[in-house]
């Protein structure tokens, strides 16, 4: 009885152990990318499906490595694809599994599965998930997920939260702008007041499990207006959770005088629709237009018709046969002098009003180099 124990301990043992020594991965330098002995990798489980198969990708290779010889044989038993149970026409996928003798050979190391996956011929675009799943006899199947990426994608990502608040959604909600932050609604958008320099958003998934990739987020709108630049956890994108991650949005104004512009804040999710966030800042505030005519135009126009009255005086004068100056000219001209400044206008009065906000106070750089790199997509 006790070596029947033993013997069937050495045997559970032994197949567990040849069970954990599959490897899977994408390419036969990469083999262990996607299970490394017997564990699925993150990125290929379903409840975190990161690799997304472009359309252009109709095969993807698996190749497995095992103890072969003397372990179980490790075979795909089983596939599907997310829209696999909807008619023919409806579909955006054809899937098909086998196994590639070209490739694995009699004697080879691994053994190679191909995965067919033909986008069909339709309009617009969407993502589907795949799955394969591999067992062997007393072993646990094991199986592999990623997304496939059929034309144009246009499925926005769901639990997609962007806010002001760290619990919060004003700006977008499941990967879509709301009605404040619709470029659709310009009317209703929302305006950021002259009083605010910047303003923190919060990007964010709502599913703790699921996350998903960003790119750096990036702006549009009129440089000569202001020169936007960014700054948070969230600035170089990255991969996103439900860990709250920061955006600071600098406005850097160059006016002052209450234009209200327009600025598209691009959220890009790779093969999902972007999120674009339209809204307004007021730079500045608006004042009256000031006097066009200045206190140096008006001195000019009397210095002018004083000269012109002085050569008509003289003028006449002289056709008159009396003399120019009956005193000496020089105390004439000293006297006119001295009338002109006692009646100049005060040093308060040509002042000019302080702005708000000076232009010399906004020390950004010209676009070209620094912390601004502005290009036909906005400042990154």
């Amino acid at each position: 009885m006790g070596k029947r124990l033993i013997f069937a301990f050495v045997i559970t043992y032994s197949t567990a152990l040849f069970c954990s020594q599959i490897d899977i991965g994408s390419d036969n330098g990469k083999i262990g990318d996607i299970v490394s002995s017997g564990v699925i990798q993150p990125g290929w489980t379903f409840q975190n499906a990161a690799y997304k198969s472009p359309p252009s990708e109709a095969i993807l290779y698996l190749y497995i490595r095992g103890l072969e010889l003397i372990g179980p044989d490790f075979e795909s038993i089983e596939f599907h694809h997310e829209d696999e149970a909807k008619p023919d026409d409806h579909k955006w996928v054809w899937m098909n599994v086998t196994k590639d003798e070209k490739i694995s050979g009699l004697f080879s190391e691994y053994t190679v599965y191909k995965v067919e996956q033909e986008c069909l011929n339709r309009e617009g675009g969407t993502t589907l998930h795949m799955n394969v799943t591999f067992g062997a006899s007393g072993c646990d199947p094991i199986t592999v997920n990623w997304l496939k990426i059929c034309g144009q994608p246009t499925t926005t990502r769901s639990g997609l939260s962007v806010g002001f608040g760290t619990n919060s959604a004003e700006l977008a909600y499941d990967g879509i702008p709301t009605l404040l932050f619709d470029g659709n609604t310009k009317d209703d958008s929302y305006t950021v007041s002259s009083d605010l320099d910047d303003i923190l958003v919060y990007i964010y998934m709502t599913d703790e499990i699921t996350k998903t990739f960003l790119k750096s987020p990036y702006i549009i709108t009129d440089h000569e207006v202001m020169y936007p630049t960014l700054n948070g956890s969230a600035m170089t994108g990255g991969w996103l959770d439900s860990e709250r991650k920061e955006l600071q949005i600098n406005f850097n104004c160059l006016v002052d005088d209450g234009v209200k512009e327009e600025l598209v804040l691009v959220i890009e999710i790779p093969y999902f629709h972007d999120i674009e966030l339209h809204f307004f800042k007021k730079c500045g505030s608006i004042r009256k237009s000031k006097s066009k005519i200045s206190w140096g135009v008006i001195l000019l126009i009397l210095a002018g018709g004083g000269g012109m009255w002085l050569l008509w005086y003289m003028y006449n004068k002289r056709v008159n046969g009396e003399k120019i100056c009956e005193d000496s000219c020089g105390d004439a001209i000293s006297g006119i002098w001295s009338w002109l400044k006692s009646h100049k206008p005060q040093a308060s009065m040509l002042k000019k009003p302080a702005s708000d906000k000076e232009l010399g106070s906004y020390e950004g750089d010209d676009g070209k180099v620094g912390f601004n790199v502005h290009t036909q997509y906005g400042t990154v």
